[in-house]
């Protein structure tokens, strides 16, 4: 594999990185649940299905830059094992908040990658 990519993927997870650690500090409240995380999460995977319907019919970007902004700066901007932690810290809290929270990942996650595909289409 190219230098190119691993530079790329390193460099789009900085960003990604970087911009949920400043959502999740935005979105965070005296409260316990972590709506950053969520939202973060929902929100990656709007753009991941988005990106993957236009860059799936943009053949002039490099595919550096894809694997970049997907795989580095989407894949850092989301989290998996911050919902897991979080959820399990919400089970000693609440079994109801942490049931809530994975339901509203999993269901919003999977609405959010409907509307990502179908406004990629829009725009391509």
């Amino acid at each position: 594999m190219k230098k190119e990519v691993y530079l790329g993927v390193a460099i789009g997870g900085g960003i990604g990185a970087l911009l949920r650690f400043l959502l999740t500090n935005a979105l965070q409240t005296a409260e316990s649940f972590p709506s950053g995380t969520l939202s973060a999460n929902l929100i990656g995977c709007f753009l991941l299905s988005f990106l993957y319907e236009v860059f799936s019919k943009n053949t002039t970007l490099p595919p550096v830059i894809k694997t970049a902004i997907t795989t580095g700066g989407i894949g850092a901007f989301t989290t998996f094992s911050t919902l897991i932690v979080d959820s399990n810290e919400l089970f000693h809290q609440s079994y109801r908040l942490a049931l809530l929270y994975l339901g509203t990942t999993i269901i919003g996650g999977l609405v959010m990658t409907t509307c990502g595909f179908a406004a990629g289409r829009r725009f391509t």
